[in-house]
């Protein structure tokens, strides 16, 4: 099977469960009495955990910092068999901590430090894509620092089938592509030129999705109905499903009705989840 090579801003997701029974005497604010903590791949992690669970072979390419919180992604990548190639940078790992009560979030509190990574470290990100690239490379772009011009100049060298999950702000940088895939809120914030994507999917939460094709054919499709739990990590659910079935040479429709019903599984779990093949076939 032909490896997915995932580049992107790779984040350590850390839950938080606690019941409340009672406002903080100190202040007028839930006190949540913590009863388990868990740790979970976010970011292009999750794109990769998602393309491992449906049965492909993701690559992962990323940059985490000298600290425990990259040793955690670490382990978790090789507790999951997940291939990878992570540059450890200076700056920390970014972390995302969500604190959830009767499945609800409460708060959520980020550590991060956004700046670019420099260009020795891009140069030996694009080397390991160039060495590993086969088929589709997919780049989730959360707007932390990885995803750069000086990156994307040279992913334009590349002879591969390019995905995109974009962030506003970013689309002037990103090389041509076969698919590009905001959200509603982000293609309307985002001035796409039609000319560099051969598709735009663009994803509506409950309203569905509609593709729009090489040729300017627009496609709408329905969202399954199920009762949304939590959307986080739904968009990367969506592209690492498209990548894992035109990785098995099904049509690019084939593959969005496919992302389509995996997100409809995937927001009826809590945090940052992934689905399976099984629960996909089903």
């Amino acid at each position: 099977m032909k490896k997915i090579v995932v580049v992107g801003d790779i984040i350590l997701d850390r839950y938080i469960f606690g019941d409340v029974k009672r406002l903080n005497p100190e202040s007028p604010v839930p006190l949540v009495d913590v009863t388990k903590q868990e740790y979970r791949l976010g970011g292009a992690a999750n794109v990769a955990n998602n393309i491992k669970s449906l049965g492909g072979e993701p690559y992962l390419v990323g940059v985490i910092g000298q600290d425990n919180d990259g040793k955690i992604i670490r382990n978790i990548l090789k507790e999951k068999n997940i291939e990878n190639d992570l540059v450890i940078d200076s700056k920390p790992t970014i972390v995302k901590t969500r604190v959830i009560s009767g499945g609800n979030q409460l708060l959520r509190f980020d550590k991060e430090i956004i700046n670019k990574v420099n260009d020795d470290t891009i140069e030996l990100i694009y080397k390991t894509i160039e060495l590993k690239i086969e088929n589709i490379l997919l780049i989730s772009d959360y707007d932390k620092g990885v995803i750069t011009e000086n990156l994307a100049d040279k992913l334009k060298q590349l002879n591969c089938k390019i995905l995109i999950d974009p962030k506003p702000g970013n689309e002037s940088i990103y090389p041509k592509a076969y698919l590009i895939k905001p959200n509603q809120k982000e293609f309307d914030e985002m001035k796409l030129d039609r000319n560099k994507y051969e598709n735009i999917l663009v994803t509506k939460g409950k309203k569905g999705m509609i593709l729009y094709g090489a040729e300017n054919n627009c496609i709408d499709i329905s969202a399954i109905k199920e009762d949304v739990y939590d959307v986080c990590g739904a968009g990367d659910t969506v592209i690492a499903t498209i990548a894992t079935y035109l990785n098995k040479d099904y049509s690019l429709l084939d593959s969005v009705h496919a992302g389509n019903k995996a997100a409809s599984i995937v927001v009826n779990k809590i945090g940052t989840s992934y689905v399976t093949k099984e629960e996909l076939e089903k």
